[in-house]
């Protein structure tokens, strides 16, 4: 009987914690590549971590860097949508081809400041969102920057237009349309190869954010600085479907709060990054990065007049034509929820 009695209790027992593990929702999470910097190992990394216990849902996170996983950041939303990731930190540049609705918050000359990349963000973020449902039974939980994109010079320039002529290094194609437009020539570079590119003269000027630039100290082979933004470096997180519904209502506001002010820390984060690093890459005080006396070129109202004006009639028209392609009334989505952004002067 005593054995009887113990084997049952068990066997209750290991059905309380086998019902309790069912209980918990496992999310295969695949984050930014390591090589991002401090927005994945400082922000991102320990936010999932501790995302089941700061917001008290039934959640067990595996994160894992996208180095980690084998897969290619071209191919997110695919692995998204055949379940081989439950959600990712997903990279809008790089997998636009499939969903071109993710560039229009990241039109080349579109975003001039963090400020109006945010409004943009509010504005269009529904669309991304409802086209990630649609297409890729996906959800939108938020959207983030990296930090303005702007340009490192190793030769003189007073206006945007000086640039003309010039060889520009660009991270990918989506800013060709810009440089093109201005009579410069730009070239694809790979990050880690821009500071040696730049110190034998291969190309005159590139973009990045300028805390990245600091870091891997271009400053060193550059003369002036360009605070103008072409772009913000946007991403965001974007989760299966599948799990999703496995939440409760109450328990899906839980979550999209938390990816909420996660991206709220990291606007912030990218905004205070622009701000100090911007002021020890051009001698002023610096306590983020290493310090350096390059020329601080002034934007004029006609460097801005210009950059709007490519990006109205060059960048959306090329963009809107993929789009539209891709998308039925991908451009008319856009326009009916940004044209007053769209058409500010």
């Amino acid at each position: 009987m005593i054995k009887r009695a113990i084997i049952a209790a068990f066997i209750v027992a290991l059905s309380v914690w086998a019902w309790r593990r069912l209980d918990f929702i496992p999310i295969d999470v695949i984050g930014q590549p390591a090589s991002t910097g401090f927005v994945q190992s400082r922000i991102e990394a320990p936010f999932f971590q501790r995302l089941a216990q700061d917001t008290g849902l039934p959640l067990r996170v595996r994160y894992r860097p996208l180095e980690m996983v084998g897969y290619k950041d071209t191919h997110q939303l695919a692995i998204l949508n055949e379940g081989k990731a439950d959600l990712i930190s997903l990279r809008f540049a790089q997998n636009s081809a499939v969903m071109p609705e993710l560039m229009g918050v990241e039109l080349g000359g579109l975003n001039v400041d963090l400020k109006q990349g945010c409004s943009l963000v509010d504005a269009y973020s529904p669309v991304i969102d409802q086209k990630l449902q649609e297409r890729f039974d996906s959800k939108l939980l938020s959207i983030w920057p990296f930090g303005p994109q702007v340009m490192f010079c190793r030769k003189s320039i007073t206006f945007l237009r000086d640039i003309a002529g010039l060889k520009i290094r660009i991270a990918g194609s989506l800013l060709e349309p810009v440089i093109s437009a201005l009579d410069a020539i730009p070239v694809v570079v790979a990050f880690e190869d821009v500071a040696e590119g730049l110190r034998l003269g291969i190309f005159d000027c590139a973009i990045s954010s300028s805390a990245s630039a600091n870091f891997a100290g271009w400053p060193k082979y550059s003369t002036h600085y360009y605070p103008i933004t072409l772009q913000l470096g946007l991403n965001g997180y974007a989760i299966r479907l599948a799990i999703w519904k496995r939440l409760s209502t109450a328990q899906q506001g839980v979550l999209l709060a938390a990816f909420q002010k996660h991206a709220e820390a990291i606007w912030s984060y990218a905004e205070m990054a622009h701000v100090e690093t911007s002021s020890c890459n051009t001698g002023g005080p610096c306590t983020m990065g290493d310090r350096y006396d390059l020329i601080r070129v002034d934007l004029s109202r006609e460097d801005i007049d210009l950059v709007n004006k490519i990006m109205k009639q060059v960048v959306f028209k090329e963009w809107a034509s993929a789009c539209d392609r891709v998308s039925e009334n991908c451009s008319k989505d856009f326009l009916e929820r940004l044209d007053s952004i769209f058409s500010r002067e």
